[in-house]
């Protein structure tokens, strides 16, 4: 799956496609020319430096890119075991926040890359995400306690 999605990305050349490459693995990704690896965790600390994303729905990946306001394609896991990832891509998707892309779809990729790449379309997969996160008072907590310190 990850060979069509990067064989994807490169149909745009003014793409740069970075992979997140687990932090527990014991073999290294290293398999395309020009892709960069990133290595570490949490992922989140990277999100502001791309335009988009294309991951699974696991539940922790979902909002961490959902509540940055980082438009994704998703990819769900639908493995048996694995936790409902196609409800949640489908309701972000149903409320253009996402993009749902089931496996056996992934030849449509090159075609959603296209919207993806338009800054308008990110604007608003963005402003929707933005609808889905909930506030909770730590950005007016902290500037309180900046303002009690300074």
């Amino acid at each position: 799956m990850l060979d069509k999605v990067v064989s994807g990305c490169h149909r745009h050349p003014d793409l740069q496609v970075a992979i997140a490459q687990w932090a527990n693995t014991t073999v290294p990704l290293n398999l395309w020319p020009g892709v960069k690896i990133l290595n570490g965790a949490p992922l989140s600390l990277y999100y502001r430096a791309f335009d988009f994303s294309i991951s699974a729905a696991g539940y922790n990946s979902f909002h961490e890119v959902i509540s940055f306001g980082l438009p994704t394609i998703f990819v769900p896991n639908r493995a048996p075991g694995m936790d409902d990832q196609a409800a949640r891509s489908g309701f972000a998707q149903d409320i253009g926040a996402a993009i749902e892309l089931r496996e056996h779809e992934l030849n449509e990729l090159p075609e959603i890359l296209d919207l993806l790449m338009q800054p308008a379309f990110r604007s608003v997969m963005q402003a929707n995400c933005d609808q889905l996160t909930r506030k909770n008072g730590a950005r007016a907590a902290s500037q309180a306690i900046g303002e009690l310190v300074s």
